[in-house]
């Protein structure tokens, strides 16, 4: 049905949906934020987001410091995170509802001129990534 640690638990017993989809992604930023993989045998708690989500909060001590995340990036895309990845999918967001959601807008914004800055110093740039402004 899926890859274990990207897999809603759900998935067991229901079809595939918004919210399972919803669930991977989540999984996905948080093993962006902390470096680490989504399922591993060798960790206590195996699955990624019952490693670094407890009490629906991302718990910032997983957060790769060698990624140097600016604050309020790795605040908002764990906070996002952990809402994506909630256990009970009746309480878990979709990603629509992100986008939809207060902050979503202005994190966009603040990746954009992050993105801009960067290619002003010669840095990444949308185009070297293959996307389009």
């Amino acid at each position: 049905v899926g890859s274990p640690g990207y897999m809603a638990p759900e998935l067991m017993m229901r079809p595939a949906s918004e919210k399972t989809d919803s669930f991977a992604l989540g999984v996905v930023i948080l093993e962006l934020l902390t470096g680490l993989e989504a399922w591993d045998e060798n960790r206590e708690a195996i699955a990624l987001n019952d490693l670094a989500v407890e009490s629906g909060q991302f718990q910032a001590r997983f957060l790769d410091a060698t990624a140097k995340w600016p604050a309020e990036d790795w605040q908002f895309l764990g906070e996002q995170a952990s809402k994506l990845s909630f256990f009970d999918p009746g309480s878990r967001l979709t990603a629509a509802a992100m986008e939809r959601g207060e902050g979503y807008q202005a994190q966009l914004e603040r990746a954009d001129e992050q993105l801009r800055r960067m290619d002003s110093l010669g840095g990444i740039t949308p185009s070297r990534l293959g996307a389009s402004m």
